[in-house]
């Protein structure tokens, strides 16, 4: 999105148009759900993936009296921050409830438990990218991105998922600038060779 028609659209939301504000989540929803996925790993499952965006979309909302336009990409990493809180809560109830085996249901098969709320505690079956656009796609790089390190996720996911600055990504993680280029070329390079992609392709 350009970023007249971003401002265009985040003005409009800000004096009341509805529908302005859906087109805004609308165009990050891509992005945003990619986000989720990689944060939530393989105990987010695409129902759990669905409900979070949608606890999402209520709760950017409701906060949405306290955004400010800083840019064309504000309105995402606005919003990825109020969805990563949501999913940080998920994160905290699913591990009371692992602790508490008394809540445990069992599932038919072999001998896997439900928690309440959603969120097993181990995989169970394909990550939560196969059920968006491009399946086949997404299954790929959700299953090359599962044979990187955190570290190299954890780059990937703040520079190309939610467009930090290589500074910011930085002071985020406690390493320099350079230091920062350095991981993400390398990472970027792990994860063509995962799947399978030659040197130099873009």
């Amino acid at each position: 999105m350009d970023s007249r028609q971003s401002k265009h659209l985040a003005a409009d939301a800000a004096a009341g148009d509805q529908q302005a504000l859906g087109q805004l989540f609308a165009r990050c929803l891509p992005r945003l759900r990619r986000l989720l996925a990689l944060k939530g790993g393989s105990a987010l499952r695409s129902v759990e993936l669905d409900d979070l965006v949608q606890e999402a979309w209520v709760e950017a909302v409701r906060q949405f009296p306290d955004y400010t336009y800083q840019g064309p990409d504000s309105f995402f990493r606005w919003l990825a921050t109020v969805a990563l809180h949501r999913l940080a809560n998920l994160q905290r109830m699913a591990a009371a409830h692992k602790r508490d085996r008394r809540l445990e249901r069992p599932l038919q098969g072999e001998g896997s438990t439900l928690v309440p709320g959603g969120v097993t505690p181990a995989a169970a079956g394909p990550g939560p990218g196969t059920v968006s656009v491009g399946r086949e796609a997404e299954a790929r790089l959700d299953a090359a991105l599962a044979t990187l390190s955190d570290d190299d996720r954890e780059v990937i996911t703040l520079a190309r998922v939610q467009g930090l600055p290589l500074q910011e990504i930085a002071e985020r993680i406690g390493r320099t600038k350079n230091a920062v280029a350095l991981l993400l070329s390398r990472a970027l390079r792990k994860l063509k060779a995962a799947m399978g992609e030659p040197e130099g392709t873009a």
